[in-house]
């Protein structure tokens, strides 16, 4: 697509750190706590809700097991399904979670609903966050959650483009329909709540300039700003001012120059009420809506654009690289995905696709006969920097070796990602740390997040080996 092609050419002429270079050799990295960055608010994924056979490998034990206590993911989230959930009704008033038809037909919510609560059981803590595809299709000038085909807008008008020919979308929700969706995204939030899943956050467009054969609608800037707002004043009204709201949820790969992304985020910010409901600012990793995006240019240049707002930034889905060694621990593999969007881009969360599926592919983190080796590098991170962490300078965080450090209260964390071939010997030095020791853990070649010895810190610092390619964690924590 012709969108595709604008962000390649954005690519290669960004200047930005390069990943690290297959050199040998020592390697010395300080960490520094007084230089303080991102706090971090978490890991997790979506799911896949529309295969039975998924639906059921959820219900075992050790799926939640493995999202909970292996990964220690704390954010799930969540599909609000449009279709089966309430038909149509002159006052938005009338809908209600509590109508005995609500959601009755809904195929996609007991799959979230039941993960939710059994990964609760085991961390009550769970961020439930919510993303609406597409709101029920009576609501809709097209009549349908789908379209026909695929295309996408530029976020600033209706004009849809699709491989170069250019109509009027239908595909997206009637003004006088904005009342009734917002109304109806706020039930669904009350319906996981009325079924023990207390919601933290929620999103009104998934890849809003994309529409889609799968459920999905369009949203320019300013619409998508106008339902944000309005979707704010409704949570305040109906006593979920709690529930926070994110977007807009659209391809960190449209960062290039007056492309969608300023729209989508210059339309937040021109619109009072939407600027005032608006949380934190969320993306998704691909460079075109199918094609993972892990680079530095992803996040850091969208970063750049928001920096200055103050709101914190998460990728709420994504690409991540292929499963079997070398490829996670490689330039477009997990650990550079994560490396990236939390050192590049500032991300205070990294919510993939997502989290298992039957055969490897870019899109899951884990495959239903267990974890592999992409999700031990994935649990390199997520396992050692909890939610509070603060990330700290690591330089380099771009070389030889790509570091990362995070400090909570006395906890400290830093993870070594070696994408080259060659052996890195690294001494990192901890400047203003009290740990006397560090558990150390490494998965490489012939490892799978192996405990080491725990490395004593003597003259404050720390010297070890990361293969090549290989990760290793240091931290207090286990």
């Amino acid at each position: 697509m012709s969108f595709r092609i604008s962000f390649l050419v954005l690519a290669a002429t960004l200047s930005l750190p390069a990943c690290a270079s297959p050199q040998s050799g020592n390697v010395t990295v300080t960490v520094n706590p007084a230089k303080r960055f991102q706090t971090i608010d978490g890991f997790g994924t979506c799911l896949i809700s529309w295969e039975p056979q998924m639906a059921t490998w959820y219900q075992r034990p050790e799926s939640a097991r493995i999202y909970a206590d292996e990964l220690r993911f704390n954010i799930l989230r969540c599909n609000l399904w449009g279709d089966g959930t309430i038909g149509p009704v002159a006052n938005s008033a009338q809908i209600s979670h509590r109508d005995p038809a609500f959601a009755k037909a809904d195929p996609r919510t007991p799959v979230f609903l039941n993960f939710a609560k059994a990964v609760r059981r085991i961390n009550p803590k769970l961020k439930v966050i919510g993303t609406v595809w597409s709101p029920p299709g009576w609501m809709k000038l097209n009549g349908r959650i789908t379209d026909t085909g695929s295309g996408a807008i530029d976020g600033a008008s209706y004009v849809v483009d699709r491989n170069g020919q250019k109509a009027g979308g239908t595909n997206r929700v009637r003004p006088e329909m904005y009342p009734h969706f917002a109304k109806w995204l706020v039930e669904m939030a009350k319906h996981y709540e009325a079924n023990g899943v207390p919601v933290y956050a929620l999103s009104a467009a998934n890849e809003p300039q994309f529409t889609q054969g799968f459920e999905s609608c369009l949203w320019t800037g300013k619409d998508l700003a106008t339902i944000t707002g309005l979707t704010g004043d409704v949570l305040r009204q109906e006593g979920l001012g709690r529930i926070k709201l994110f977007g807009p949820e659209t391809m960190t790969g449209f960062n290039w120059e007056n492309g969608p992304n300023v729209k989508y985020t210059e339309a937040m910010r021109e619109d009072p009420r939407a600027w005032r409901s608006l949380s934190f600012w969320a993306t998704h990793g691909y460079a075109d809506g199918v094609v993972g995006d892990v680079s530095t240019n992803s996040s850091a240049k969208f970063w750049s654009m928001v920096a200055r707002d103050r709101k914190p930034y998460w990728v709420t889905e994504g690409g991540t690289g292929e499963h079997a060694w070398p490829a996670p621990a490689k330039e477009k593999g997990v650990g550079v995905a994560i490396h990236n969007a939390l050192v590049a881009g500032n991300a205070s969360a990294f919510v993939p696709w997502q989290f298992a599926e039957g055969v490897p592919n870019e899109h899951a983190l884990m495959l239903t006969s267990g974890m592999d080796k992409k999700t031990h590098v994935v649990r390199h991170y997520s396992r050692y920097i909890p939610a509070g962490a603060v990330r700290v300078e690591a330089t380099p965080g771009y070389g030889p070796i790509n570091a990362s450090a995070f400090v909570r209260g006395k906890d400290v964390t830093v993870v070594l990602l070696n994408t080259s071939d060659a052996p890195k010997r690294i001494r990192v030095n901890l400047k203003g740390i009290s740990a006397k020791r560090l558990n150390a853990v490494r998965t490489s070649a012939t490892e799978n997040s192996k405990t080491l010895p725990a490395q004593n810190v003597r003259g404050g610092a720390v010297t070890i080996e990361v293969p090549g390619p290989g990760i290793v964690t240091l931290s207090t924590l286990k």
